[in-house]
């Protein structure tokens, strides 16, 4: 059952908590919700206290006619006033972009771990004017598809008739928001230079090349980051293998 938590805007934003110990928020990527990281919740709440929340438009939060980043770091500074104002943040993908905006903005985040937050990604020209065009037709699943097509996942149209399909389609109007979110992929080392929490930036052995760029990159702006890869792992890393990662971090 997901409690609410008000924005800064008056935005409600849902979420859970399970577990015992230090407080740990988890902010996911693209078409995610928070029900993406249940295992992951599962696999750490035996040490942690794990906040999972849905980022504003999907599942159960609510939404503004208009969108910023600004108001998606007050969503995460909100989550963070309910653990008593200090946690450790993780967050995977564009969630990661998220969690250094949020830490560069926001004491309370003791430390914090990224998995591939996607900058080094040059984003094709007209790309995020072509996906809310999709959104403004009404084309959702073709917006979804382009989005897959354009992160080099193995896409095909046959995911469209996959029983995953609808529930990525459902927060296909998001799609704007990560890609705000992700600029023009460039890394903002003078923003990140400013974050004093222990961080790690986690990439895969098995992906492309951009990841290993961006975590290196990231590692390199924050004062006393590094960079680690996981080996084995593409973009959607196993929970199995991260979590005791994020642990071994964590805890020390």
């Amino acid at each position: 059952m997901a409690d609410t938590v008000a924005s800064a805007d008056g935005t409600p934003i849902a979420y859970q908590s399970a577990g015992a110990g230090d407080a740990l928020i988890l902010t996911v990527g693209a078409l995610s919700a928070s029900q993406s990281v249940g295992p992951l919740v599962d696999l750490l709440a035996d040490q942690f206290t794990v906040y999972r929340y849905d980022r504003r438009g999907r599942g159960s939060s609510g939404d503004s006619t208009s969108y910023s980043v600004a108001r998606e770091v007050e969503d995460l500074r909100a989550v963070l006033q309910v653990t008593g104002g200090s946690a450790n943040l993780y967050g995977h993908s564009s969630g990661g972009i998220l969690a250094l905006r949020a830490a560069h903005s926001t004491p309370g985040f003791a430390k914090v771990a990224v998995y591939e937050p996607p900058f080094c990604v040059e984003p094709k020209p007209g790309f995020p004017e072509h996906i809310e065009k999709l959104l403004a037709d009404d084309n959702r699943d073709e917006a979804v598809a382009e989005w897959m097509r354009s992160t080099g996942a193995p896409y095909n149209d046959g995911w469209k008739h996959a029983p995953f399909w609808p529930s990525l389609v459902a927060l296909a109007h998001t799609l704007p928001y990560d890609l705000r979110l992700a600029g023009d992929g460039t890394v903002p080392s003078e923003e990140l230079a400013h974050i004093s929490a222990e961080t790690l930036a986690l990439y895969g052995g098995d992906s492309q090349g951009w990841a290993l760029e961006s975590a290196t990159a990231v590692a390199a702006a924050i004062p006393g980051a590094r960079a680690k890869m996981v080996p084995g792992q593409g973009h959607p890393v196993a929970h199995e293998v991260v979590a005791p990662i994020l642990a071994d971090f964590f805890l020390q």
